[in-house]
């Protein structure tokens, strides 16, 4: 099975499973399994790998900012190597949380 095809199967999974702490265990693993250097490297090489890796980032501040998994934070630093931005940082804070930015 090839990367795209893996993360399919946890896409999928994701979308059939209702309970909130096994999704989080289905996020988990997706999100090592995009962290491993062989799937970045295929996701780079990608015609729109880059656009990939941007939804990747925003999800996962989304998660962390909107959704207070605070997992993510590691997630987001396994795969893009730095830590996780503060709200007031990303380009789309105003529209999520009009009342942080002043």
């Amino acid at each position: 099975m090839n990367q795209i095809e893996t993360l399919r199967t946890y896409i999928r999974a994701l979308e059939a499973e209702k309970e909130k702490a096994k999704r989080q265990t289905i996020c988990r693993k997706m999100f090592r399994f995009i962290a491993k250097e062989e799937t970045k490297n295929y996701i780079k090489k990608l015609e729109h790998g880059d656009r990939l890796f941007n939804n990747i980032r925003k999800k996962l501040i989304e998660f962390y900012h909107s959704c207070e998994v605070r997992e993510a934070s590691v997630w987001y630093r396994d795969v893009f190597g730095q830590r996780i931005p503060p709200i007031e940082e990303t380009k789309w804070a105003t529209s999520l949380y009009p009342e942080t930015v002043s």
